[in-house]
Parts: C-alpha cells; sequence; structure tokens
C-alpha cells in the first residue's frame, strides 16, 4: 500500500511538472518543423552563406498550417570575422497544388523606406514542401484523358500509381531586394528534408 502511494505521487508531480510546459498563447510563433538546408546556389549578400536553417512556425491562435518562417545562415566577412544574419518572414499565401505539394509565400520589410531617398531593403520566401506521396501523373509523365474506359483509361491509372517519398523534403527560394535609391536583387536557393520540432503542445497533436 506504501508502495502504491509514493507511485500515485510521483505520477502527480510528473503530470504537473509536464502541464508545466504546455504553454499555449494566442500569439506565440511556435516552432512545428525545422531544417538544416544545403545551398544550391547563392549570389549578392548571400553569396557565401552556410549554416542555413530554416524553421517553419504556427501560430497558436491560428489554424494555416504555417504563419511565419525564421531564415538564418552565416557569412564569412572580407576581415575574415564571421556574421551571423537572422530574419522574421511572415507567410502572406499557401497555395495547395493538385499533386499534393503545398507552396508557402511571404514578404517582410526591413524597415519602412527612407523619407529622402525611398530606400528599403525586403526579403521575400518562397517555399515548396513536397507531398509524401507523389503520383507518376504529377511528374514529368502527362497524365492522359480518359475516353471511354479504353486503352487512355489504362494508361490514365498506370500513370497514377502513388511513389512514397521522402517526406517533408523542403526547396525554399530566398530573394533579397533593394529598392528606392539603391536597387538590387540577391538570390538564395536551398533544399532540406525537415524534421519535427518537439514542444509539450505539438506532442498531443
Amino acid at each position: 500500500m506504501k508502495n502504491l502511494i509514493i507511485a500515485t505521487i510521483i505520477t502527480l508531480v510528473s503530470f504537473g511538472s509536464s502541464s508545466a510546459f504546455a504553454v499555449w498563447a494566442p500569439n506565440w510563433e511556435r516552432p512545428i518543423h525545422s531544417s538544416e538546408m544545403q545551398v544550391v546556389k547563392s549570389d549578392g549578400v548571400f553569396d557565401g552563406a552556410y549554416d542555413v536553417v530554416l524553421v517553419m512556425n504556427k501560430r497558436d491562435s491560428s489554424k494555416d498550417a504555417a504563419t511565419s518562417f525564421s531564415l538564418e545562415f552565416s557569412k564569412e566577412l572580407a576581415d575574415g570575422s564571421v556574421m551571423d544574419y537572422s530574419y522574421s518572414i511572415p507567410v502572406e499565401q499557401i497555395e495547395y497544388t493538385r499533386c499534393g505539394s503545398t507552396f508557402f509565400k511571404g514578404v517582410a520589410k526591413l524597415f519602412d523606406p527612407d523619407m529622402a531617398t525611398g530606400y528599403y531593403p525586403e526579403i521575400a520566401i518562397s517555399l515548396e514542401r513536397k507531398s509524401p506521396i507523389m503520383t507518376r501523373g504529377c511528374g514529368s509523365l502527362r497524365t492522359l484523358p480518359v475516353v471511354g474506359g479504353g486503352l487512355n483509361s489504362a494508361l490514365d491509372n498506370a500513370l497514377n500509381v502513388e511513389i512514397p517519398q521522402k517526406s517533408n523534403q523542403w526547396k525554399v527560394t530566398v530573394k533579397f531586394e533593394e529598392k528606392g535609391s539603391v536597387q538590387s536583387l540577391s538570390t538564395l536557393v536551398a533544399a532540406g528534408e525537415a524534421e519535427d520540432v518537439f514542444t509539450i503542445q505539438n506532442s498531443d497533436r
């Protein structure tokens, strides 16, 4: 009986401790997925970028699949020093393709335009999250129209076989654009496999 009481107390304490971390805040941009990205292409201000990490966030009070991205990377400067960069980019548009992939697009104005020159920089992101299931008809093979259940129908069924893919494959394009008195465009293209970011709240979903 004594052992049972002790076990019950331990269980209650453990539950109370876990509950303390199950925080829900309406405006919190909760990290849900993260990826260490491999740079495919970089130029301009992104030239030489490494240790690129992209985090997908979802505001607790939102029903959208994602509400913002956090982008971090490092660069070695001309004097040999290393500078770390960090940007937060809100998601403004989410598109779902017929093949199951999802596109997330957003833009952030880094500061308001200069009153004298009109100069301001902004950073835009476009991320493709590939579907874990892809049909042959969505790739390079074209889905043929069904005509009377004959040969075209058979080919159509054959082409639309579901093929398992690696889940949460990301490909991202980030553009840094300077506008106003100084105009330039820099591009970063990177790819990687995202992993879930664990929080107590996420574990219950």
